[in-house]
């Protein structure tokens, strides 16, 4: 229940935050977390991200955060600001599956780095 009310919270700052400065209605975080099939969790740290996706190169044996797509995460650390945040979405629709890590500022979705579709 705290957790409920934690990100109900969250949600309705950030929409107030983000009011100045409107974003599509598809990347507005509260939006996009209350829709059927979605799951959001998160915020997530940086580091622990980096371990946790730890993939290694088959072609060099070296390990990547987020692997074969190091580059995308690298551009997505890189346009990251004070204040921004990074959550894992999912979203579920019968057999279709699709993951995302997305990056969050002041309520809306600057970034998504996509993981599994299924």
């Amino acid at each position: 229940m705290r957790s409920f009310i934690f990100f109900m919270i969250i949600f309705a700052w950030s929409g107030l935050v983000h009011a100045s400065e409107p974003c599509d209605p598809h990347d507005v975080i509260s939006e996009v977390a209350a829709q059927k099939g979605n799951f959001l969790r998160g915020p997530l740290n940086v580091e622990e991200l980096e371990k946790e996706h730890s993939i290694v190169i088959r072609e060099t044996g070296q390990a990547l955060p987020f692997g074969y797509q190091n580059k995308a995460w690298l551009a997505m650390k890189a346009a990251m600001q004070p204040g921004d945040q990074i959550y894992f979405l999912s979203h579920r629709d019968g057999r279709f599956y699709v993951d995302y890590h997305i990056l969050v500022r002041d309520g809306c979705i600057v970034h998504r780095l996509l993981g599994t579709i299924t």
